[in-house]
């Protein structure tokens, strides 16, 4: 009875081994096929918002140094060039800047991206006044938005997704660790020594006669 109970021990320690080893081997595919490609999706997005940011806030500069320019106090006809080349200036920003949303954006095939900037491309160079300056904005407003929503909308998801493939790794990694130990952990409190795994690699301090 007892070799039978010390059998039925035996194999359910070999099962947990193994369980063990598989839930060690899917943690690490979960670590580089899907958290790793998460991590480095969103290393991406977040340097494609940074910058973003630092190009708007140019062309923000770009913009009020239009309007310092064009102001009615002090006109003449330098200050009206400069004025007229500023703007242009900030319409390139603001190119610069959609380029990389555009570029970024996923779920848009390549000829929607590719007709969007060229048609934003040749308006920039158009931008010569205030009224053409509105158009251009309009225009970014009606057909740009959508890549700046996908843009978000994909950081928005990607961070709670990214949590949930690092959880899963942590509690995979975790239990099939636990469970890999068993064995070991059972030959040393039936035997009273260190375990085999660990003598197999002679750490085992005793001597033998």
């Amino acid at each position: 009875m007892a070799d039978k109970q010390e059998a039925n021990r035996s194999r359910l320690v070999r099962f947990s081994t193994l369980a063990g080893g598989a839930m060690l081997l899917f943690s690490a595919i979960i670590q580089n096929f899907w958290y790793d490609r998460l991590t480095s999706r969103a290393n991406e997005l977040a340097e494609a918002m940074r910058d973003r940011q630092l190009i708007d806030k140019s062309g923000l500069i770009y913009q009020a140094d239009f309007f310092i320019l064009s102001s009615p106090l002090e006109r003449n006809a330098n200050r009206d060039q400069l004025a007229k080349q500023t703007l242009q200036l900030f319409a390139k920003k603001l190119f610069q800047s959609e380029l990389v949303a555009v570029s970024a954006a996923s779920g848009f095939d390549q000829q929607q991206k590719s007709s969007y900037l060229s048609s934003l491309k040749l308006r920039a160079a158009n931008v010569h006044g205030d009224q053409s300056a509105s158009d251009y904005m309009q225009f970014i407003d009606a057909n740009g938005a959508q890549f700046s929503f996908m843009l978000n909308k994909e950081w928005r998801d990607l961070v709670p997704e990214r949590a949930r493939a690092r959880w899963t790794f942590l509690v995979l990694y975790v239990a099939g660790a636990l469970m890999v130990l068993i064995e070991p952990f059972q030959d040393w409190r039936n035997n009273g020594a260190k375990p085999n795994s660990v003598a197999r690699y002679k750490f085992n301090t005793r001597t033998t006669a």
